[in-house]
């Protein structure tokens, strides 16, 4: 499949920066949406407002590309599947941060 094989001369880069799957939570008075982005990462966007959606954190490394998302509820925990190299374990730190654990 191209669009998760950025290293396959045949398939259009570009190809490798689509969302995948997406996990929305809602906690108190903020929706969020926790995404896993190809080659563009593991991504959690502020939808409370879905007129203006903020990003609010982002991990990328290179080599790395995210099919899946998981999320568990009402802990800072987001489980990623990067294609190549297995499932990632990711804490939100808050602002503009995952780390990967």
């Amino acid at each position: 499949m191209c669009s998760a094989n950025p290293s396959d001369a045949s398939c259009d880069p570009a190809g490798t920066y689509s969302s995948h799957n997406v996990i929305v939570e809602t906690t108190g008075n903020k929706v969020k949406a926790y995404i896993s982005w190809y080659s563009d990462g593991m991504l959690v966007i502020d939808v409370t407002d879905p007129y203006n959606p903020v990003e609010v954190a982002r991990y990328t490394a290179d080599g790395e590309t995210y099919w899946g998302v998981y999320k568990e509820t009402n802990s800072p925990w987001i489980y990623g599947s990067d294609r190549n190299g297995g499932l990632r374990i990711f804490k939100e730190f808050g602002s503009g941060t995952i780390g990967k654990k």
